[in-house]
């Protein structure tokens, strides 16, 4: 069975099906990551059996809170109504990298002023690159995180930022604040998202986890009934977590998506009809992003949904947007689909984002009010990605 992220590995991997003429340019770490990670993004989605797998591997002890604790969190609410009509266009811009040819962006803030990346200059140890941060479009600072395949997968208005590094086999959570960088407390694991009050979510050992603050002691988040194991994948401002939870891990333990709502309720998102589960992939305003997975016999496919909190309702979304990745406060969302037509889909129409080149796009992040779209271009020819952001001109 093939996932949408094992499927983009594949299309990344592909050119080196047959041997290189000379060193290879590609970065293996990157790759995996455009395919096993999806938030804001990347943003990107972690799921609890995987980590876990992961976790047991590296054989390492975890320092997480020896005690449940249910964190109560607002009911969310929209504050933002859906935007009438998509912008006519999209315009797109290499964000500045200096003398430096390769690099990826992961993320953008909800004012779309702050993005996150990382370059790769020469020189540098294979999986030891700077993680980059850009505000208004200029490259403001590059920061080198101890471990490897460092990342800041998410970032605030404030400049603020999460993501994690390997210790050896081992992943632990980083944030980026005030200009300092610090590893969260609660010992191996990750961060995936930070909202713009500084609530920061992701997973610690095989469970899902929240921090209120960027020094604060990190608090499991409750399993429902029957499950063992989850991860946070995104906060929105009301302070709702959205996660993946699933059963024990082993062959077919697919996880699904899950909320933690007002009162300590963890309330699963209903899978559309015929669909195994729900893959969730972004939060924003009440809005939920994700994959509706259909198995057959011996094949997985694929389609993407908006999720409304409110109305406790499954909107299917049109074919572009069969892989979403993020979603903006209006309800807009932004689909990577891993190949050569990324878009904005916002209620039944599509926008095509302006293309860079022939080659394929990995979309990771779309601003609040619909207008800021960052990802990454691989060159058919060349495989040396480049980092993008869309600037749209709204109506």
């Amino acid at each position: 069975m093939t996932s949408p992220d094992e499927r983009a590995a594949a299309d990344l991997l592909g050119p080196l099906a047959t041997e290189p003429p000379g060193p290879s340019r590609v970065d293996v770490p990157e790759t995996m990551r455009a395919g096993a990670r999806r938030r804001r993004n990347r943003r990107r989605l972690a799921a609890g059996g995987a980590f876990a797998a992961v976790l047991l591997a590296g054989g390492s002890l975890l320092l997480v809170p020896d005690k449940e604790v249910k964190v109560p969190v607002p009911t969310a609410s929209r504050s933002v109504a859906p935007a009438p009509r998509l912008p006519p266009s999209c315009p797109v811009t290499r964000l500045p990298t200096g003398d430096v040819k390769k690099a990826v962006v992961h993320a953008v803030d909800s004012s779309g002023r702050y993005m996150t990346g990382r370059t790769y200059p020469d020189g540098r140890a294979f999986g030891t690159y700077p993680v980059t941060i850009w505000r208004d479009g200029k490259l403001l600072t590059t920061v080198d995180f101890p471990g490897s395949d460092q990342s800041l997968d998410a970032i605030n208005r404030s400049g603020d930022a999460v993501g994690s590094s390997f210790t050896g086999d081992t992943p632990y959570p980083y944030v980026w604040h005030d200009g300092t960088l610090t590893q969260l407390k609660g010992g191996a694991g990750s961060a995936s998202a930070i909202s713009d009050a500084g609530v920061i979510v992701g997973v610690l050992g095989t469970r899902p986890a929240r921090w209120a603050s960027w020094d604060a002691e990190p608090a499991l988040l409750p399993l429902p009934p029957g499950t063992t194991q989850g991860s946070a994948v995104d906060v929105d401002e009301d302070g709702t977590v959205l996660g993946m939870v699933g059963p024990p891990i082993g062959p077919g333990a697919d996880d699904t998506a899950y909320l933690w709502l007002h009162g300590g309720e963890v309330r699963k998102l209903p899978p559309p009809p015929g669909a195994g589960f729900f893959a969730a992939a972004a939060l924003r305003h009440g809005w939920v992003v994700g994959n509706a997975g259909y198995a057959d016999d011996d094949s997985l496919t694929w389609a993407g949904y908006r999720y409304d909190i409110a109305k406790n309702r499954m909107e299917p979304l049109p074919a572009a947007a069969a892989s979403p990745v993020d979603v903006a406060a209006n309800g807009w969302v932004a689909t990577e689909g891993g190949g050569p037509d990324p878009a904005v889909v916002a209620d039944g129409d599509t926008m095509r984002l302006a293309a860079y080149g022939a080659g394929d796009y990995q979309i990771w992040g779309i601003s609040d009010d619909g207008t800021t779209v960052v990802g990454s271009f691989v060159p058919a020819q060349d495989l040396a990605n480049e980092p993008l952001v869309w600037r749209c001109r709204p109506q």
